[in-house]
C-alpha cells in the first residue's frame, strides 16, 4: 500500500512539473477573427500567412519568446 501511494504522488510530482514546464513557455499569440479573403500577414518583408477562403479566415500569429522566431496560420471561416 506504501509503494502505490508513494508511485501515486510521484507521479502527481512529475505532472505538476510538466504543466508548469508548459506554461512557462507558452507563446504570446494574437488572433484576428474576420480576415478578408485574399489578405496576409506580413513580418519584415516576409509572407507569414495569407487567407485563401471566400468567405475569410481566422488568422492566428505566435512568437517564440525563447527562440525569436514568429509563426502565422490562417484558417477558413465556415457560414453555416
Amino acid at each position: 500500500m506504501r509503494r502505490i501511494r508513494l508511485s501515486l504522488y510521484v507521479a502527481l510530482a512529475l505532472c505538476a512539473l510538466a504543466y508548469s514546464a508548459s506554461v512557462a513557455r507558452a507563446e504570446p499569440c494574437t488572433v484576428a477573427v474576420g480576415v478578408n479573403n485574399h489578405a496576409s500577414v506580413w513580418l519584415k518583408g516576409q509572407k507569414l500567412a495569407s487567407c485563401d477562403s471566400a468567405t475569410g479566415c481566422k488568422c492566428v500569429s505566435c512568437w517564440n519568446i525563447l527562440g525569436g522566431a514568429a509563426a502565422s496560420t490562417c484558417y477558413p471561416l465556415f457560414v453555416k
